[in-house]
């Protein structure tokens, strides 16, 4: 039961991203909206269903084995995945498309949900363009790491998900002074010990790309560190890294139907 410790009211609070800067208690948001995230839940489902149906209009597979089951190799390799040959080859893109893209609706599921209840704890204290941005960096981060490790194949907004679970559990670690006795343990041992059981399941499980978990998480773990108490990069400078990485998902997908 959480305890009856009242709430700073909405005049009180700071605007998105300022948090730290204004000094208020650290507090989970749980009324405000969260545009960003569910609008980053909705892209992955986007691009699932669309790439389930543009597979299925060229290769002889059912729509429905396409959107819900395990996509074999070809498949993932056809509509933008990360295939370590194919980045040799020049195709760098696939480090960018592959970040929206999943095996299956388990892995897509998983990931959604991930992400929107990461936004609820982190997208009212940075921002929704931030939450994207940061939400990117940690999939290029996880995607890089991947291919550096020697991963054939990997797909999934994983990296970008540890990055927001590492960001978070480092904010509310640094904020933990002064953080509403209410939420202490959610933004302390809670997150600490969920983000370690994650880890230890990335390396228990062999399905799991734990190179690109780990390389996403890194990403998140500095990225916490970076609002501090000094003012992080202007609202425009996230825009523009989100704008920039669907470009290039965009051209990447455009250089497949045109081949």
């Amino acid at each position: 039961m959480r305890s009856c410790v009242s709430s700073p009211s909405p005049s009180e609070l700071p605007p998105p991203g300022s948090l730290r800067d204004a000094g208020t208690p650290l507090h989970l948001d749980e009324q405000s909206p969260l545009p960003a995230s569910w609008a980053l839940a909705g892209v992955l489902a986007a691009v699932h269903v669309v790439s389930a149906v543009g597979w299925s209009v060229v290769r002889p597979r059912p729509l429905w084995v396409a959107l819900l089951f395990d996509r074999p190799r070809a498949m993932r390799a056809g509509v933008g995945g990360q295939v370590d040959r194919l980045l040799e080859d020049g195709e760098w893109w696939r480090l960018a498309t592959s970040c929206l893209l999943h095996a299956d609706i388990v892995h897509l599921t998983l990931n959604a949900v991930s992400l929107v209840a990461l936004g609820r704890l982190l997208e009212p204290l940075v921002g929704g363009w931030r939450l994207l941005a940061w939400f990117v960096l940690g999939g290029l981060g996880g995607s890089l790491t991947s291919w550096a490790a020697g991963f054939r194949y990997s797909d999934g907004a994983s990296g970008g998900a540890f990055a927001l679970l590492g960001a978070i559990a480092v904010i509310g670690w640094m904020e933990r002074s002064h953080t509403l006795k209410e939420d202490r343990q959610l933004f302390g041992p809670v997150l600490w010990v969920f983000l370690a059981g994650n880890v230890v399941l990335s390396f228990l499980l062999p399905f799991i790309d734990v190179a690109g978990h780990l390389g996403g998480l890194a990403v998140g773990l500095m990225l916490g560190l970076w609002p501090g108490r000094r003012p992080g990069p202007p609202a425009w400078v996230d825009g523009v890294l989100v704008v920039a990485f669907l470009a290039v998902c965009a051209g990447g997908w455009g250089l497949l139907l045109s081949s």
